[in-house]
């Protein structure tokens, strides 16, 4: 059934894409339970619009889940749409990417989405209505050269969603994934901030395609959708009566997957990884 109004509990608020769409979301009705762990921008989200509850959250640790989740129960009741949005990148190769940061990004991006999202099936399937958003991205569905460890993270939750969409079905509890592509937001640049040991180690096999990474913007200002386009794709997400199970935002969230797809991979992997800097080497 739509879920034309109801509460909505989003994480990792505080900025970008978490940030539009509680603002979206509470100016078309809906009571937003807000959560990250910058308190600060949670209080100036609520002063946007008081349709908006700040509930500071670090969603990696367990304790604090549960609380918030009673707390939110609480004081607003049944958590009718949960918006598993927190997340962020690292760059570096799959050799040099510490084990702690792949821990570290895995609890993050895939381990506190399914826990978050374990909290709230019981009584959705109870009430047998919800919905699951789970904020993926085109990196879920196609892979580039130091960008593996956070793709699989998006793998992942792509993985979890689909069974989960299945195993939802006698339940009418609708779980969709949404697949930003490039997107108007901090979060290049707070990847390259979380990598920063790695990308500046001149020590490294793959110094140069390191400094390749950081010489030159990924993408061109007007390559680049707002966050409003992602906000508004969540939001039809949630009041559509069947919605899609995937919802690419970007041309190139579309595009870049079926090529992959359709591509052999030996010409894959020539133009993607000389993108990055990873061309064979001269036998001259």
């Amino acid at each position: 059934m739509p879920l034309s109004k109801g509460l909505v509990w989003i994480t990792g608020a505080s900025s970008g894409i978490g940030w539009a769409t509680s603002l979206h979301l509470a100016r078309n009705g809906f009571e937003v339970a807000a959560s990250a762990r910058n308190v600060e921008a949670l209080k100036a989200l609520n002063k946007r619009d008081n349709n908006i509850h700040p509930y500071p959250l670090d969603v990696a640790d367990p304790i604090e889940r549960e609380k918030v989740y009673s707390q939110i129960r609480e004081d607003l009741g049944p958590v009718d749409i949960l918006i598993n949005n927190a997340g962020y990148g690292i760059r570096g190769t799959v050799e040099d990417v510490p084990a702690h940061m792949l821990r570290d990004i895995f609890d993050v991006n895939v381990f506190a989405a399914i826990e978050l999202t374990r909290l709230v099936l019981p009584e959705m399937r109870e009430r047998r209505e919800g919905r699951i958003i789970m904020v993926s991205s085109v990196l879920g569905r196609f892979t580039t050269p130091l960008g593996g460890v956070y793709s699989a993270t998006k793998h992942a939750l792509e993985a979890f969603s689909d069974a989960l969409r299945m195993e939802m079905i006698p339940w009418d509890v609708k779980v969709v994934l949404v697949e930003p592509g490039p997107i108007r937001t901090n979060f290049g640049k707070v990847a390259k901030k979380q990598s920063d040991a790695i990308l500046h180690n001149e020590k490294s096999p793959y110094a140069s395609q390191y400094q390749q990474l950081l010489s030159k913007p990924a993408y061109k200002p007007h390559e680049l959708w707002g966050k409003a386009s992602v906000a508004e794709v969540i939001r039809k997400a949630v009041e559509l009566k069947n919605p899609k199970a995937r919802y690419p935002v970007h041309s190139l969230a579309i595009l870049l997957p079926i090529l992959q797809a359709h591509l052999p991979t030996a010409i894959s992997d020539r133009i993607f990884g000389s993108h990055y800097g990873f061309k064979p080497e001269s036998n001259t």
